[in-house]
């Protein structure tokens, strides 16, 4: 994603220690070795962009003892800002989810671990060479996700969600940890 607020540095990808499932994306048919994301990634990327917040614009308002200025968060201008942070802030955390929730094996400069995947992002970078197009500057991996993986925008959200609802808590540690809680 073009102009990231928030980077994450480039993932090994060599845990092999967590549980992970298989993801099909509908568009492209490959399927991809997902595993779950830690809940407090997600708070580092929303801590990283909130000090971009919009803030409302201020407003004079008459009051019996004379004007104030006050926060206006009815202006469209605002709304509309808000509107765009918030769509800003949720695409990041869609990138974060797939970055980080994707296994594909990659060696420490980026370059991936499997040769079809590697002539695969190859062909694309030659591809884009010719027609004298940019790739968005990223690893091999993150290029061969985006573009080889993930088949369409729809898969890419399908994608980010699965590995999202995988990346809470179970229902069965829910349960588990109800029965050791004080009661009020």
């Amino acid at each position: 994603m073009a102009g990231r607020a928030f980077a994450w540095p480039a993932a090994r990808q060599t845990m092999k220690t967590h549980r992970t499932f298989d993801f099909v994306c509908q568009d492209s048919g490959v399927t991809l070795n997902v595993r779950r994301v830690p809940l407090h990634y997600v708070e580092d990327v929303r801590l990283a962009l909130e000090e971009k917040r919009p803030k409302p614009p201020m407003e004079e308002v008459q009051m019996a003892h004379g004007a104030e200025l006050r926060p206006n968060p009815d202006d469209p201008a605002y709304e509309k800002a808000i509107k765009d942070f918030e769509a800003q802030m949720l695409a990041e955390i869609m990138e974060m989810y797939v970055d980080r929730g994707v296994v594909v094996e990659a060696n420490p400069d980026g370059t991936l671990v499997d040769e079809d995947k590697r002539e695969e992002v190859d062909e694309l970078r030659t591809y884009y060479a010719e027609k004298k197009r940019d790739l968005p500057a990223m690893s091999d991996r993150g290029l061969w996700i985006r573009y080889c993986a993930v088949g369409s925008p729809q898969d890419f959200v399908e994608l980010a969600n699965f590995i999202s609802s995988r990346s809470g808590p179970t229902d069965k540690a829910v349960e588990q940890k109800k029965g050791s809680l004080p009661r009020n």
